[in-house]
């Protein structure tokens, strides 16, 4: 009986043995293949955000030497003894820029798929930089509020009785100059991130 039925037992462990590597085939195709489009999917939002990151270095220097201007001009009438309106500038467009190619791999988990350290550095850019901008914000509010209307009368409604800026424009100033060094560090940031992303590929 024993020799009779070692023939169907082997029969039996060699298709076990066929389905398991049949089965462990069919795993490491799908893996090979889930692997495959994950890294698709990287490559195209780094892709994105490589855009994304050279459009926000060039933007934030060319703002940047806008806004310096602007001081500029006003230090120079003031170092002249002159009294002239505050200095101020608008970015044109939306006053929040969007980030779409690096919120879209976050919401999709692509930015999962980048190294832990870039992933971070990412994340903690892209944060800053709208947060610079909600101050911009709140700039272009106050020169909205409190410099457009005065604009009509001239330089005069910006300084006191003593002939030195009012301490509300004053602070208005000193926080356009830090805008623009905000915007400097940011270009460098965004130059450094492209140069990681360039060469890792977020890998």
């Amino acid at each position: 009986m024993n020799e009779t039925s070692r023939p169907g037992l082997g029969r039996s462990l060699a298709e076990l043995v066929i389905i398991f590597v049949g089965v462990s085939a069919a795993f490491f195709v799908e893996n090979y293949r889930d692997d495959r489009q994950d890294l698709q999917a990287l490559d195209q939002a780094v892709d994105g955000i490589l855009f994304e990151l050279d459009h926000y270095r060039d933007g934030s220097a060319r703002h940047a030497d806008g806004i310096a201007a602007s001081l500029e001009q006003w230090e120079t009438e003031a170092a002249a003894g002159r009294r002239a309106v505050p200095a101020h500038y608008t970015i044109p467009g939306a006053l929040r820029p969007p980030a779409p190619a690096w919120e879209t791999a976050v919401a999709g988990g692509v930015a999962n798929l980048l190294e832990p350290s870039i992933r971070m550095d990412l994340g903690w850019y892209y944060n800053e930089f709208l947060g610079i901008h909600q101050n911009y914000v709140r700039r272009v509010e106050f020169a909205e509020r409190e410099i457009f209307p005065l604009e009509r009368l001239g330089p005069d409604a910006f300084y006191g009785d003593g002939g030195d800026l009012l301490p509300r424009f004053a602070v208005h100033m000193d926080l356009l100059r830090r805008f623009e060094t905000d915007l400097r560090e940011s270009a460098r940031w965004a130059d450094s991130l492209h140069d990681v992303l360039t060469e890792t590929r977020g890998r």
